[in-house]
């Protein structure tokens, strides 16, 4: 086993003890500029370093971590424009759960402006390139190549969902299937351009669905001066 899969496997769980203390902390006080900045802060650790360490080990880090346009057969293609297309009617009937009114959106502002909006959209994107970086890029590729395609799937959905079991236990559960649906795409396009563009629609219509069925929050216009 080559160093760089010890290495991503231990970066992968010392990321995890870096971030979340500090996500749990901002997430508490839901203040727009803490979430902000947490998310900021998860796209530099999680994506930073894998990037670092395989620059260190002079390793192709594009293609190390699927930082490509997507190939492949084109049901793969299909696959993933339909999960896009599914996110949206999908999250508008989750979001109305009062389970989920709990905890979404991560930003507790009452009042959703323009600029709020295109905050939010613009964090979670930054959070998730470094995500996915780590996920389907750093815990992807170097170990198919040095470990068998099992093993690999394992480590990975293990580590994945451990990440959103920090959360909470059942939507740790919940992203086994979409963790492997998401591996797959990933390893079949040989790209993380797709993860990341999904996850960034489950992440932004859960957000702003949660706005508009939330009874204490509200968009609102930006008045022309």
């Amino acid at each position: 086993m080559k160093y760089v899969v010890i290495y991503s496997l231990i970066w992968a769980l010392l990321s995890f003890y870096l971030y979340w203390p500090l996500f749990f902390s901002m997430l508490r006080k839901g203040k727009s500029r803490g979430i902000v900045l947490a998310r900021l802060y998860g796209g530099l650790l999680f994506g930073g370093a894998p990037i670092i360490i395989l620059l260190v080990l002079k390793a192709d880090v594009l293609n190390d971590l699927g930082l490509c346009l997507p190939e492949g057969p084109d049901i793969w293609h299909f696959v993933s424009l339909l999960m896009i297309i599914l996110i949206v009617p999908i999250s508008y009937f989750q979001s109305k759960s009062s389970s989920n009114l709990v905890d979404f959106p991560q930003i507790r502002d009452s009042n959703w402006n323009f600029k709020l909006v295109i905050v939010n959209s613009a964090s979670w994107m930054f959070y998730l390139i470094g995500y996915e970086i780590l996920f389907r890029g750093f815990l992807l590729f170097p170990l198919i190549d040095e470990l068998s395609l099992g093993l690999a799937i394992t480590i990975n959905l293990l580590v994945y969902s451990m990440s959103h079991a920090a959360k909470r236990f059942r939507e740790g559960l919940a992203t086994i299937p979409i963790g492997l649906l998401l591996f797959l795409i990933a390893w079949k396009t040989n790209s993380i351009v797709y993860p990341i563009v999904i996850h960034w629609f489950i992440a932004l219509s859960n957000s702003f669905f949660s706005v508009r069925h939330h009874p204490d929050m509200v968009f609102i216009k930006t008045r022309k001066v």
